[in-house]
């Protein structure tokens, strides 16, 4: 039985404002950090072994907190990336609201690719590959994976057994922490956006 303890990164500056994406430059805001030191108490009473980040900034700094209160060292893992938005990358909600396809992506994210970027069927792909050769190499250990809401929200609707398109109907906010299981049995959601 391998448990996986799925945290969004914590506040930024372009939360409501538009999608940063894989932008670089990305950092906690100042209530990001003490998200980040808040998180890192609550999961820190797990038995966690391992500390997986994506790449980008924001992530990488919250799963830091945890990290030096375990002294363990991050593991970055790019099949945790945030999802790939393309050209929409960078933009405002309002510029979003112009973009064709921008309607499709929000009402069936599975049959809308952005523009240079990836579908959610592929970013559930990497995300649920990920976790299924961590639970075969890692047994019975719990693992937190500091991450960002989209690939989070596929992986709770894999384990529900939801249609994908479903994720726009799981909220995961920042510095929340989400757990599921996985066992020779199957799947199994234990915990959903658990904001400490």
């Amino acid at each position: 039985m391998a448990v996986f303890h799925l945290v969004r990164h914590g506040h930024h500056n372009w939360l409501q404002r538009g999608f940063p994406g894989r932008s670089p430059g990305v950092s906690l805001s100042e209530v990001g950090v003490v998200d980040a030191v808040k998180v890192s108490e609550w999961l820190a009473h797990l038995p966690i072994s391992k500390v997986i980040s994506s790449p980008l900034e924001r992530a990488q700094q919250t799963a830091s907190q945890l990290a030096r209160r375990l002294g363990i060292a991050i593991q970055t893992e790019p099949d945790f990336n945030e999802f790939d938005f393309g050209q929409w990358s960078g933009l405002s909600f309002p510029e979003l609201h112009a973009q064709p396809g921008w309607a499709t992506w929000q009402s069936a994210r599975s049959l809308c690719r952005p523009p240079g970027g990836e579908t959610i069927v592929e970013v559930q792909a990497r995300v649920v590959s990920l976790l299924s050769r961590l639970a075969e190499s890692h047994g019975d250990k719990h693992i937190a994976l500091f991450g960002h809401g989209d690939p989070i929200k596929t992986a709770l609707v894999y384990g529900l057994g939801a249609p994908l398109d479903n994720v726009t109907r799981v909220e995961i906010e920042p510095a929340s922490v989400s757990t599921v299981e996985i066992t020779a049995k199957g799947v199994r959601v234990l915990r959903v956006n658990r904001v400490v």
